[in-house]
């Protein structure tokens, strides 16, 4: 799975400044504990703002380990074409119960519906994970009264709120950020 870091509030501006972002932040080989160098970089096409971005690649300095790793800008998702902020949008929309044909985007409406169902278990688990967060972080149980809701992405936006202030462009890109925090800032 690849990372997910800040690297830039949109892609102009990753595009700019992703290398200066990437020297902010070390990022550790969880075998061997050196820090990650960098290995690679591949292009990945973004549809919504119909652009390609390189994408970095670190990888473990120590002869023989294959430890790779990429590092994602948070306005991507891992594995999707449309930014996190169209995925978002979608998702919150679906929460506030519009119709699937209702929902203005450039996906398909099958697109469309294979995230709203693929992204149900995925928010699950990302609540489940910024749970944990915050009890590692506060030493602090969520009172789940406070999240009494049936929208995941509203409860995230809540759970994020009692965790520190990160740099981020989007409510998912937040949560993948705040559950695998693989970097160190600087």
């Amino acid at each position: 799975m690849p990372s997910i870091a800040f690297l830039g509030n949109d892609i102009t501006d990753y595009q700019a400044n992703s290398t200066k972002y990437l020297d902010a932040l070390h990022f550790f080989c969880p075998i061997h504990g050196h820090e990650l160098i960098h290995h690679a970089k591949y292009s990945r096409h973004v549809k919504d703002f119909n652009s390609d971005i390189s994408i970095q690649r670190l990888g473990c300095p120590c002869e023989g380990c294959h430890y790779t790793v990429s590092i994602l800008p948070d306005f991507i998702q891992p594995y999707k074409h449309y930014s996190a902020h169209e995925i978002a949008h979608i998702l919150i929309e679906a929460e506030a119960e519009v119709s699937f044909l209702a929902i203005e985007t450039e996906a398909s409406i099958s697109t469309v519906r294979r995230w709203i169902f693929q992204y149900a278990s995925i928010l699950n688990e990302k609540i489940s994970q910024l749970k944990s967060t915050i009890f590692q972080i506060s030493k602090k149980v969520v009172n789940e009264v406070t999240l009494a809701t049936k929208r995941p992405m509203e409860t995230i936006q809540r759970l994020l709120k009692s965790l520190p202030a990160i740099n981020r462009t989007n409510t998912l890109g937040a949560a993948f950020i705040n559950v695998h925090a693989l970097a160190i800032p600087t």
